[in-house]
């Protein structure tokens, strides 16, 4: 995130610029994508958040952000499936 703030360096790349691994799922997006990437990111959660009308997701999605922290478990398929079938089942149906 320090050699290229605002556009990143992409995820394909993330390997070969650096030795080790990152932990953290929030890093990871602000090291691929920059600050362009974070913020459009962050936007997407608020959006997620404010859009949600069940207390499960809402308690279910900050948890799993807290610790996605400390660990990459934010991007982990089977993590992804869960939240996405919860939000899927709190949204307002659209009146279309």
């Amino acid at each position: 995130f320090t050699e290229n703030p605002v556009l990143g360096i992409g995820f394909n790349t993330l390997k070969a610029t650096g030795s080790i691994g990152i932990d953290s799922s929030l890093m990871v997006v602000l090291a691929t994508s920059g600050a362009v990437g974070g913020i459009v990111f962050l936007n997407w959660i608020i959006q997620l958040l404010k859009t949600s009308r069940s207390i499960l997701f809402t308690v279910s999605f900050v948890s799993v952000l807290v610790h996605s922290l400390f660990n990459n478990s934010l991007f982990y398929p089977w993590i992804l499936v869960v939240l996405m079938m919860l939000y899927g089942i709190s949204i307002k149906p659209s009146q279309g």
